[in-house]
């Protein structure tokens, strides 16, 4: 488990150590978490992007989602697109032995 605050480089060492594993053979599963950046570079959101395939969702955004999406601090959170990618990324894998050595990757647990 990693904690710390934010921007002190904790979904970086996640992704790093997740490449580090692939690159040696070990199977993945899970997902973490990109900030998005709108003009002039500020934060607007995030996106969860799934492990091992890549596949990108809305996570949350500053402006944009509809009022009935709940909101931490401020973003509002699609709690459905979410749970549309994350849920199945961390689904169990199929009964084979290399996979079920796989480690599990959670990025941004909650608050």
């Amino acid at each position: 488990m990693v904690t710390g605050q934010p921007g002190s480089g904790k979904t970086t060492l996640v992704r790093r150590v997740a490449e580090a594993l692939a690159q040696r053979g070990v199977a993945l599963r899970g997902f973490f978490t990109e900030e998005v950046l709108g003009a002039g570079g500020s934060r607007v959101g995030f996106d969860v992007v799934t492990v091992p395939d890549g596949r990108r969702g809305v996570l949350s955004r500053k402006a944009g989602l509809p009022a009935h999406c709940p909101r931490t601090g401020a973003y509002a959170v699609d709690v459905a697109a979410f749970e549309a990618l994350a849920l199945p990324a961390l689904s169990p894998p199929p009964p084979s032995a290399a996979a079920r050595r796989s480690v599990v990757v959670i990025d941004e647990v909650g608050r």
